[in-house]
């Protein structure tokens, strides 16, 4: 949803110097800049959306942020953060990239990998049972075989044991 006149290189030119604008206001938030920015250029997004980490079993450490618009995933936008990883501040990505940045970020501090089967963010630990089965070292994980906390099944997507970590069944696994 480009303006005819701008290509996609003015308009990321365009993004990063309302960015450099809004950082040399010392007296205007950026969630404030953001607002004013997103107002100015109305015509050329779908309007302000927000998006936060799911699936982590700390809701208040999940990132989040709001961003304007542009119709797709990937496409370049401005993107107002207040996570741990960016800090609070005015970025300019698409909003897809910031969800993955957010995860990679997420998984690497909590030690954590997203289940194939229900998107749950789990532990990345091997059970015990899998260990001895597979002649996985202590000291490593392997990553195909972790067992979701949340479902049961094993990240990668395999169906798994119907039991939880500590090997206790699960009532009943969900497969959609």
């Amino acid at each position: 949803m480009f303006n005819p006149v701008l290509g996609p290189e003015e308009w990321q030119s365009t993004l990063e110097r309302l960015v450099d604008w809004a950082n040399s206001m010392p007296t205007v938030t950026v969630n404030e800049a953001f607002d004013k920015i997103a107002e100015l250029l109305k015509a050329e997004h779908f309007g302000v959306e927000s998006c936060k980490l799911e699936g982590t079993n700390d809701d208040s450490a999940a990132a989040e942020m709001r961003y304007l618009n542009m119709g797709e995933t990937y496409a370049l936008t401005l993107i107002v953060t207040d996570d741990y990883h960016n800090g609070e501040k005015l970025i300019v990505s698409s909003w897809g990239d910031w969800y993955e940045a957010a995860e990679q970020h997420y998984n690497e501090q909590h030690d954590t990998i997203r289940c194939g089967w229900c998107s749950n963010l789990t532990p990345m630990e091997n059970t015990d049972e899998d260990r001895e089965a597979n002649g996985i070292p202590d000291d490593e994980v392997e990553w195909r075989l972790v067992l979701c906390e949340k479902c049961g099944n094993y990240v990668n997507g395999d169906s798994g044991p119907n039991r939880d970590r500590s090997g206790h069944p699960l009532e009943a696994k969900q497969h959609n």
